[in-house]
C-alpha cells in the first residue's frame, strides 16, 4: 500500500500534533515535488529547516505529478499527460 504524505501532515509532525510513530507501517510513503516545493517555499527559515527535517525523517518515494502544469512542473518530476486535464478545466469552465 502507498500512502501519499500531503504537506499538511508534514506540518502537524513539526508542531507535534502527530509523531512519525502515529503513521501507518504496512506500506510505503510516497511525495510529489508539489509537497517539496511547499515546504521549501516557508519564509520563516526555522520553520522551513524544520519542515525539511520531518520530510527526511520520513523519506518518501517520490511519485511524479500526472500531469504537467506550466509554472508549476518540474522536468522529470511529472508524467506527460494525455490532455484530460485540458478537458477536465474546461468542463469546469462551462460550469460557471
Amino acid at each position: 500500500m502507498k500512502y501519499v504524505l500531503d504537506t499538511c501532515i508534514f506540518n502537524k509532525l513539526a508542531d507535534g500534533v502527530i509523531e512519525k510513530c502515529d503513521l501507518p507501517t504496512d506500506g510505503v510513503f510516497v511525495a510529489t515535488h508539489i509537497q517539496l516545493d511547499e515546504l521549501n517555499i516557508t519564509r520563516n527559515v526555522d520553520r522551513r529547516a524544520k519542515l525539511l527535517l520531518c520530510f527526511t525523517t520520513i523519506r518518501p518515494e517520490m511519485e511524479p505529478t500526472e500531469t504537467y502544469v506550466v509554472g508549476t512542473g518540474r522536468v522529470g518530476s511529472f508524467k506527460i499527460g494525455d490532455g484530460t486535464l485540458d478537458k477536465i478545466c474546461s468542463e469546469l469552465d462551462s460550469l460557471n
